[in-house]
């Protein structure tokens, strides 16, 4: 008598294999792009802090991040009027209002196209905003909050916490 595996024991294996691998990538794609977003999360505060510090002192926020008392992360580097900052994957920069004065902090990335986070200077709270339909999932699991709670001046959707 041979000793080993029949075909169809072989082929219900690679299937089962199969299937658990297509249900458990997708949840895995989603942990990294959170993790990615969450590592930004301290320097958002970070730099809101510095500009919190330089109204106190100034009397108006700043529209440069040479202005702030922030160290550079390392791998970050300035764009060219020190408005935009760039680090990791992510881009960062101080918007600025109606009125030509800062009024947020607004960070980006390539690698997670789907959500865009925003910090009002004046506020304690942070706004995920979904760039695409997908980022739902991404700003619910980063604000806490099941639905979109606010939209801009051009109807984009976002989640205020």
């Amino acid at each position: 008598m041979k000793k080993g595996f029949t075909l169809i024991e072989l082929l219900v294996v690679v299937l089962i294999i199969g299937i658990l691998a297509a249900v458990a990538l997708p949840q895995y794609e989603r942990a990294v792009k959170r993790s990615r977003a969450a590592v930004l999360m301290p320097l958002i505060r970070s730099i809101c802090d510095a500009q919190k510090r330089y109204y106190m002192a100034n009397g108006a926020y700043s529209d440069t991040f040479d202005n702030l008392d922030i160290s550079m992360p390392a791998g970050g580097t300035f764009g060219s009027n020190h408005g935009t900052l760039y680090y990791a994957d992510f881009s960062c920069y101080i918007h600025m209002g109606n009125g030509a004065t800062p009024v947020s902090l607004y960070c980006s990335s390539k690698k997670v196209p789907e959500i865009s986070l925003e910090k009002y200077f004046v506020s304690t709270k942070m706004n995920c905003w979904v760039n695409e339909p997908s980022g739902h999932g991404l700003c619910r699991s980063l604000s806490g909050l099941q639905e979109p709670n606010v939209s801009n001046s051009i109807g984009a959707e976002g989640y205020n916490w």
